[in-house]
């Protein structure tokens, strides 16, 4: 855990992205397209906010080739808090799987969520 300060001379404690947990998540494909919609929810089951995570989603075919990719920012999930998450791939040739990968921002963009295309 890391400690971060807030205005005021107030602190917080912040949490890492282990107390975070993908909940579920459901895939759409757009044929017409050539479009992965991704839509899932994100759960911070710690004591601690967190203050960003990248959520990565990467579309494979059926031999386990990356077909595409995105990713998204989600900022300042309070403990207990659930959060959807949703986001549009392009993808390159069939999609037999998807993935959703958690990691920790290396850093936070401004207040907007920033995809990765």
């Amino acid at each position: 855990m890391g400690l971060a300060m807030s205005g005021c001379g107030g602190a917080r404690t912040t949490s890492s992205i282990d107390s975070l947990e993908v909940r579920r998540y459901r895939w759409y494909v757009n044929d017409a397209e050539t479009k992965v919609w991704v839509v899932g929810e994100l759960q911070n089951t710690g004591e601690a906010t967190v203050e960003g995570v990248e959520v990565h989603v990467t579309l494979h075919d059926f031999s386990g080739v990356v077909r595409g990719k995105n990713m998204v920012v989600l900022k300042d999930l309070k403990p207990g808090e659930s959060r959807i998450f949703q986001l549009e791939v392009t993808r390159q040739g069939g999609t037999a799987t998807v993935t959703v990968e958690l990691r920790q921002p290396e850093q936070l963009p401004g207040p907007a969520s920033v995809p990765e295309d």
